[in-house]
């Protein structure tokens, strides 16, 4: 189901894409949904691994440390991806010759890394599990498996998760001193907010309302994921708050 995307690749906004392309996820998107899953998946790892580990030590928990390898692979190819989109980007003015095979030779990089992101970030979507989440479910589950296809007809679940990478990393850093910081992997990032930022600026996100039909009500979507989570008996990583954050924020950029 992914694409390459042509000139809207995600590089330069995704204005010019239609609906049927938005519903169609670019290695770009997969790389970006990725990263949104590393995100979450850092908060519910913070809240449950003990103190201690919380600095930059992994633990000697077998399963934190299958999180973390998760969380650096899952990292280290999305951002393989973005990196070797930057690279096609620059070479594509010049689309003949060795320019054109140089070009060809970095979208195939792209999608190897991004198939390789999607794979690391997909282990680390959770629901229900024992011993990590103790019935804590991912937000992107939480939204996808509630609000798609329904509210969202035009939306690829990749696109969609894309699309909430602002929106989770700035309600994160609500409230206090206004930043947030998360280990993903290998990675310390000291300002999630800041880094995604930073993301956007090199790569829009898919915009969520242009996956909607009409224009959503935040408490209707809002009533429907809390109506799934009550009946498979979880709570959202985070909690119900953030996750209203989240969709409320993504709803408006």
């Amino acid at each position: 189901d992914e694409h390459d995307g042509g000139d809207g690749d995600g590089g330069g906004g995704d204005g010019d894409r239609s609906n049927m392309e938005m519903a169609m996820a670019t290695p770009v998107d997969a790389a970006l949904a990725s990263l949104t899953v590393c995100v979450e998946s850092s908060i519910l790892l913070a809240e449950t691994m003990p103190s201690s580990t919380r600095s930059g030590d992994c633990g000697d928990d077998d399963n934190t440390k299958v999180m973390h390898t998760l969380l650096e692979g899952a990292r280290s190819n999305a951002m393989a991806t973005l990196d070797a989109y930057t690279c096609r980007r620059g070479i594509d003015g010049n689309s003949h010759g060795a320019a054109a095979a140089a070009a060809t030779e970095e979208q195939k990089v792209a999608h190897l890394h991004a198939a390789a992101s999607v794979a690391h970030a997909a282990q680390l979507l959770r629901y229900g599990d024992p011993i990590i989440d103790r019935r804590r479910r991912s937000i992107s589950i939480a939204l996808c498996s509630s609000l798609l296809p329904r509210y969202f007809p035009h939306g690829h679940a990749l696109t969609f998760m894309a699309s909430l990478l602002p929106g989770l990393c700035e309600s994160l850093c609500t409230g206090g001193n206004g930043s947030k910081s998360v280990r993903i992997g290998e990675q310390e990032i000291r300002d999630v907010r800041q880094w995604s930022n930073e993301i956007t600026h090199e790569f829009e996100v898919p915009k969520l309302v242009t996956m909607a039909e009409g224009t959503p009500d935040v408490d209707t979507l809002m009533k429907r994921v809390d109506s799934i989570s009550s009946l498979m008996g979880c709570e959202e990583v985070g909690g119900y708050d953030l996750v209203e954050a989240v969709l409320h924020r993504s709803l408006n950029r």
